[in-house]
């Protein structure tokens, strides 16, 4: 049964821009507490919390499933995408069931992957970094991608600081050269004016902080351990550096 079908067969109703239905998970005697937004696909079960942002969890949701392993859940929400240009899974772990550490178990994922791509739909994947600071998990899910970037936090990053991050693209499949190197990004501004992401280069941030540590008598061992860098970097990055 089609997800349409699913919650039209709970006694639905339209109230403004809500559609009002049973919990089709649920044996509700009648509508009311389960609505969904007519032009988003975003619902609430005001009796029991239940809630999502969009039409993939709302299809999750009904059929109580991982949406994108299954064939017959990946062309169910391909009949939703439309005109779409890009597709976010947020993240791979709450959206699949596949056992990370097991390469073949991504496959199925993997060749829905190149169907959308013959689509001309671009998918990012949102995924978890390991304890060891890698993704987690089997590397195959990086094989038929064009891109990998790693966000991780700043060697001296304070929770003070907010959004901010190094943006390391770790596979770069059709650009290279400036376009390819690691940044440092960062969310500044407040609610009261305005938000604005500003951009630094990574190399030039890890010199400054080289030179700071410098000014304060440390070695270029004791600046690669408080740096998380190896000792050959910062002895290359002080090469480069603009002397007094």
């Amino acid at each position: 049964m089609t997800l349409d079908h699913k919650i039209n067969a709970c006694a639905a109703s339209t109230e403004s821009n809500d559609y009002v239905a049973k919990n089709p998970r649920r044996n509700d005697r009648k509508a009311g507490a389960f609505r969904i937004d007519i032009a988003t696909g975003r619902f609430n079960d005001f009796a029991t919390g239940d809630r999502g942002g969009g039409i993939i969890d709302l299809a999750a949701f009904v059929y109580n499933c991982n949406i994108v392993v299954a064939a017959d859940n990946q062309k169910l929400l391909e009949q939703y995408l439309g005109d779409t240009e890009l597709l976010i899974l947020d993240n791979i772990s709450t959206l699949t069931s596949v056992k990370e550490n097991e390469a073949d178990s991504w496959l199925n994922i993997q060749k829905w992957l190149i169907r959308l791509r013959q689509k001309n739909i671009s998918v990012l994947l949102i995924h978890h970094a390991g304890k060891n600071g890698g993704q987690r998990g089997s590397c195959r899910k990086e094989d038929i991608l064009d891109t990998v970037i790693a966000l991780k936090r700043p060697s001296d990053y304070e929770n003070h600081e907010g959004s901010k991050f190094d943006v390391k693209f770790e596979k770069c499949r059709g650009f290279s050269g400036d376009q390819a190197k690691s940044f440092e990004a960062r969310l500044c501004g407040n609610i009261e004016t305005s938000f604005v992401w500003t951009m630094t280069d990574c190399e030039a941030v890890t010199k400054s902080k080289i030179k700071e540590l410098m000014e304060l008598g440390m070695n270029q061992r004791e600046i690669a351990k408080e740096l998380g860098i190896s000792q050959p970097s910062v002895c290359r990055l002080e090469k480069g550096m603009d002397k007094p």
